[in-house]
């Protein structure tokens, strides 16, 4: 509640669990190469107050293993308060059923 997010700002979520990556990384490191951006490619879903949001970019961290970065935009009509709904949802490249996040929360100002 400290450092609210503000509307129509584009903040980073961090996620595990993403799948593949555009390039493939491998390696005992799992890491992209440096330099790199490894984008995920499944069709990656933010929701901020129980409805879709803005997507800005969708990759593996560069310094992370196993960590993947999301940025998205709030929407600017968020209302404000602490205890907004914050959702992620992956299709998968595979056709796999969608996989959502655990229920989660983040102050709006």
């Amino acid at each position: 509640p400290e450092t609210p997010a503000r509307r129509s700002e584009t903040i980073r979520m961090f996620a595990t669990g993403l799948g593949a990556t555009l390039p493939a990384v491998s390696g005992t490191d799992g890491l992209p190469p440096v330099g790199v951006d490894a984008m995920v490619r499944a069709e990656i879903i933010v929701g901020v107050n129980n409805a879709g949001t803005p997507l800005i970019a969708k990759r593996l961290s560069p310094d992370l293993i196993g960590v993947y970065i999301v940025d998205f935009q709030i929407p600017a009509n968020t209302p404000q308060s602490n205890n907004i709904v914050l959702s992620l949802a992956a299709n998968a490249i595979d056709g796999s059923p969608t996989q959502f996040s655990g229920g989660s929360r983040i102050p709006i100002q």
